[in-house]
């Protein structure tokens, strides 16, 4: 399998500008926003927001219609500045700077969002559903994420896993963009998305946001889940049977040729004896079979736990059997892309 990123950069943007809450500026910009804090026009494709505590800010994309270079930002952001200038907006030039007593000067606040992706093209749609199926899987070993799955509107096939921290805020997630844009079939574009939410003691301005940092912010989010599935095969059950045998007859090698050496024999990590692989080659088999079920959720658990220590994933059932993918090579393709270094993203 050879997946490919066909693109990297920032998605949506959220730069902000602080205001003086007692001011007439702040006042015009409650006006036009009304209850909602919401303006009722969309300026270049951004709405804007107004927080009563004296923070302006626009969300939407610094490009329109792909991702932007981190090259591209500081164009974006002065085209998005000058517009709102035209329509009135008291949008302040210069850095805000934090007073003794807690508050702001009225000035430029940074970013309160950066969504940074990738989007990695798939040899075929079995390769990509049977990735995600896989990372789903993987999501649940990694410190600090609870993964929550989201099916087709069919409910025959996954798109998209929302990944959480410990708390109720979504930190990323991986999705089919081929088909939430309607550009591809299912499973060929996979988009792992960093969803990066800033307060206003880690908020980064447009000048320093540069290519090393929006590729940080993603590596930060994904290198977890990398690093959790690199040496992990996902395939379907009779690829796995193949697998545990290998695993099989590599302990027996292990364990013949300490007795031959006259030396203790500690068992690995990956040991696997002969009843172990045909119990778990049985289970799933067993689980693959449509609208059966023969042990409890929690004993379902127990044998996927198993299969994932010895590097292995099933599929579900279905079209996707057989296939064989190497999960690590579709995140390390989105994480060692050049796309990052490049100006248009």
């Amino acid at each position: 399998m050879v997946a490919v990123a066909r693109s990297a950069g920032v998605d949506t943007w959220s730069p902000c500008w602080r205001l003086d809450p007692e001011s007439p500026a702040a006042s015009w910009v409650n006006d036009r926003c009304g209850p909602s804090g919401i303006a009722p026009e969309v300026l270049l494709g951004h709405r804007i927001v107004y927080f009563r505590a004296g923070l302006l800010a626009a969300e939407g994309k610094p490009v329109a219609d792909r991702l932007a270079g981190a090259g591209e930002l500081a164009g974006s952001y002065d085209r998005l500045v000058g517009a709102m200038l035209e329509q009135g907006w008291p949008v302040p030039v210069d850095e805000a700077r934090r007073l003794g007593d807690g508050r702001w000067t009225p000035g430029a606040a940074g970013f309160r969002r950066l969504d940074v992706t990738a989007d990695v093209a798939m040899p075929s749609a079995a390769d990509g559903l049977a990735t995600l199926a896989a990372l789903s899987s993987m999501a649940r070993v990694v410190p600090g994420l609870r993964p929550v799955t989201w099916p087709s509107l069919d409910g025959r096939r996954l798109e998209t896993i929302a990944l959480y921290g410990r708390g109720r805020r979504m930190l990323g997630r991986i999705y089919d963009k081929g088909v939430e844009s309607l550009t591809a079939p299912p499973g060929r574009v996979l988009r792992p998305e960093s969803q990066n939410r800033f307060d206003q003691r880690m908020r980064r301005g447009v000048e320093t946001t540069d290519a090393e940092y929006v590729r940080g912010l993603f590596h930060r989010r994904f290198v977890p889940l990398w690093q959790a599935t690199k040496g992990v095969t996902v395939a379907g059950p009779l690829v796995l049977a193949g697998k545990l045998i290998e695993l099989v007859e590599a302990t027996d090698r292990r364990r013949w040729a300490a007795e031959a050496e006259k030396r203790k024999y500690v068992p690995g990590p990956r040991d696997v004896t002969a009843s172990q692989a045909e119990r778990l080659a049985g289970f799933m088999v067993l689980r693959a079979t449509p609208g059966r079920r023969l042990h409890s959720r929690a004993t379902d658990y127990r044998r996927l736990a198993e299969l994932r220590r010895l590097g292995l994933v099933p599929t579900d059932a279905g079209e996707l059997e057989e296939i064989e993918v190497d999960v690590a090579e579709v995140l390390e393709a989105a994480l060692d892309t050049e796309h990052w270094r490049r100006r248009d993203g």
